[in-house]
């Protein structure tokens, strides 16, 4: 990936988790001293971990980033996986612990996620480099994800 196409990315991923903690009721202006609520967004791997410096990597950049931004309240962590059997059990323990957005990494875990976001109405699920819905009408609180790697800027 190119380093335009990584910026854009990691840009994209903050404005879409900004985008769906303010759809959860969240506020745009407290410090982070003053949160009403944090907002617990939790991120899941595709097999090429984090350190990938790549699309892992590049997505994580957006959840630490929108961390940072004390107006946001988030609380974010990440899951590597090892395996495509992971997918699932990575994202259950996500929804186990009660994350308000799950974030996942590749299209690989778009089954995993779906069914997810099917069994979980009130989590906000965000697939990068997924919008492929076999399904007409996709659950409301999935949102899929894809980038023009090859226009950058």
């Amino acid at each position: 990936m190119t380093k335009p196409a990584a910026r854009l990315l990691s840009l994209s991923a903050v404005l879409f988790l900004a985008t769906a903690v303010a759809a959860c009721g969240g506020t745009s202006g407290p410090a982070a001293s003053s949160c009403s609520k944090t907002w617990k967004v939790g991120l899941v791997t595709d097999v090429g971990k984090l350190s990938d410096k790549s699309f892992n990597f590049d997505s994580y950049q957006g959840v630490v980033k929108a961390q940072q931004d004390s107006s946001l309240c988030v609380q974010g962590k990440a899951i590597e996986s090892s395996s495509e059997d992971d997918y699932p059990k990575n994202i259950g323990l996500f929804v186990d612990q009660k994350y308000d957005v799950i974030v996942t990494v590749g299209f690989k875990l778009g089954d995993a996620t779906i069914a997810a976001a099917k069994a979980n109405p009130g989590i906000k699920f965000i697939m990068v480099d997924n919008a492929d819905f076999t399904d007409k009408t996709p659950p409301s609180n999935l949102l899929g994800l894809l980038f023009k790697e090859d226009q950058p800027g």
